[in-house]
């Protein structure tokens, strides 16, 4: 009765939600991590397999605000097609919630977006705090300009 109500409360929320029960709260002690995309409601409901790549260097990747330098091999990854990266080849996975934020920085002077940040995390990295370091420093490098988010 609770989940029915939380589904009838959250069906009236534009903004995206993020769930997660750790490995305590499991009876097999794994992670679960969800993640629902209640945005305008136009975006596709399937997952996509992004394919690991190889790349000669330098080459660049392309981002929504430009371009930043490609590494020479990215992971696989799913994702959800037209929209946020799911979880890749090493089990690292992403989870996105809509928050209030405060930006301060200069729009035109940040070039990647949370879609560019989890998608790049993923190709990148085989731990989670190997996610977080790329994301902040790719962020701290090539600004970072978007809503409120948080993965």
């Amino acid at each position: 009765m609770i989940f029915v109500l939380l589904l009838i409360f959250l069906n009236n929320i534009n903004a995206c939600t993020t769930f997660i029960v750790g490995q305590d709260a499991t009876m097999d002690g794994k992670v679960i991590l969800a993640h629902s995309n209640d945005g305008a409601g136009s975006s596709p409901l399937n997952i996509g397999k992004v394919a690991s790549a190889d790349y000669n260097l330098p080459a660049r990747r392309n981002v929504s605000g430009g371009s930043i330098p490609q590494v020479s091999h990215t992971y696989a990854y799913l994702s959800k097609v037209g929209g946020y990266a799911a979880i890749n080849e090493y089990s690292v996975g992403l989870a996105e919630s809509t928050c209030s934020s405060k930006l301060s920085g200069d729009k035109n002077n940040g070039i990647l977006d949370i879609v560019d940040l989890s998608a790049i995390a993923l190709e990148r990295s085989k731990t989670a705090v190997e996610a977080i370091e790329i994301m902040g420093n790719l962020s701290e490098t090539y600004g970072y300009y978007d809503a409120g988010e948080s993965l």
